[in-house]
Order: structure tokens, then sequence, then C-alpha cells
């Protein structure tokens, strides 16, 4: 989910996610070569520099866009619960031990860290620690999702994650992209429905939203709208 959307927001970011791969890959061979330690550590010399500039700054990255999301989600989420249901992501990082927005921090925790782990990453023959190995997690009421959240609040956190997502795309390009919901209508209750439908009317947002069921659209929504049935692998034009 990070990468893809951050990816989305930020090319640049993109581009330091590839690079940290392809280093990430190089570094990974060296180690599962069947080399002497200290020519081992001669060669890793060379790619940590480039591991540890790329990670540090897809993991600074990574922090702000959390806390940008926060920052809308909590709002979207209040509204589509009617304050009920509260949500906040969390960013679980193997370098870093605080949250902190400073890339020389974060250079210095991933060079020690790198340091420290240096044998026991030569053992195991792989790259115990970077971003690639980071996590992230979604919580309700302080309830990790994953684990205690229903179908139904899984739906409603994902719809904040992607509304807040529009919402930042807005604030860098100044227009809002095409938003796409799959069948998400039949998850949702009459109230939440009628949130989110209101809302793609009032921002005059794009939307493709497929569904199984127009009872859940009303008349005002297929009046400002064009809908179209698929019949037998046929798009009709209702």
């Amino acid at each position: 989910f990070l990468d893809e959307q951050i990816s989305q927001i930020y090319p640049l970011y993109y581009k330091y996610l590839s690079e940290y791969y392809r280093i990430l890959g190089h570094r990974n061979n060296i180690l599962k070569k069947e080399i002497n330690q200290k020519k081992k550590k001669e060669k890793l010399l060379i790619w940590d520099p480039r591991l540890i500039e790329r990670g540090s700054f897809l993991i600074l990255t990574r922090i702000k866009f959390i806390k940008k999301i926060n920052r809308l989600a909590h709002k979207f989420h209040q509204k589509i619960t009617r304050e009920k249901e509260d949500i906040k992501l969390t960013y679980q990082s193997n370098i870093l031990k605080d949250q902190e927005e400073n890339i020389s921090s974060i250079n210095k925790e991933f060079k020690d860290k790198l340091e420290e782990h240096k044998e026991k990453e030569i053992e195991q023959r792989t790259t115990l620690l970077g971003p690639h190995r980071d996590d992230f997690s979604v919580y309700i009421n302080r309830f990790n999702i994953a684990s205690y959240g229903s179908q139904g609040q899984q739906r409603t956190a994902v719809l904040s994650l992607k509304l807040s997502e529009l919402e930042l795309i807005k604030e860098k390009e100044g227009v809002y992209p095409i938003f796409f919901l799959d069948d998400v209508m039949s998850e949702l209750d009459e109230d939440r429905r009628h949130f989110l439908l209101g809302l793609i009317i009032d921002k005059k947002v794009q939307a493709f939203i497929t569904s199984i069921n127009l009872d859940y659209f009303n008349s005002n929504i297929k009046e400002k709208s064009r809908i179209f049935k698929i019949e037998e692998g046929k798009i009709i034009n209702l």
C-alpha cells in the first residue's frame, strides 16, 4: 500500500525505491557469494552508503506521508462513522527508535544498525535491515484492524485512506484524480453510502463506481451520472 500510494503522489519516491531495490539486489548477491568474510565486507563497503542514502530517503518520505494521511484520514473517518470511530496509521521501522523527520539522523541510525548486524547478515546471507522489511498497521479505536476489525470496518478504513489520498493529490496537483470504487457500496451501510456519494458530488470528483444494485444510488446521484450495464459481455448505456 505505502509504496504504491506514495509513488503516485511523489515520482521521486518511485525513482529512489527502484534504485534501492537494485542496490539491495547487488548487496544480497555479495552476501550469498562463497567468498571469505574479509572480501565480503570490502565489497559491502561499496554498496552500503548507496543503500543507506536511498533507504533513508524512503523512510523519511514514508514518515511524512503517514503524518499527512493521518491528519486527513482522522477527519474523514470521524465523519463517515459519525464520530464513533477513530483511525490511525502507524509505521514500524526496523531502523528507527523514534519517528524523527531528520535525514541526517536517519542516515546515522541506518549506518549504525547495518554495522551492528553485519556479522549476522553474512551468516544468514541476506540484508536484514532496511525499509524493505518495514511495515505499517491501521488502528481503529486503538485496535489493530488486521486482527480485530470487521469486514465493514476494514472497508471503511480503506475508504477513509483512499479519500485522504485524493485530498493529498489535490493539494499537490490542484485537481482531483479519477476515483475508482469497485463494489464498495455493498459493504457500507446507508449512512456511509450517503456520505461517500455526497462527498463525490460536492467535491466534483470524477468517479467510476461498480455495483450490482442500483438501489444503492438515490435519484440525485442517478441524475448526475452516466449509468452503464454490462450484460452478456456487452456494455449497455441506460
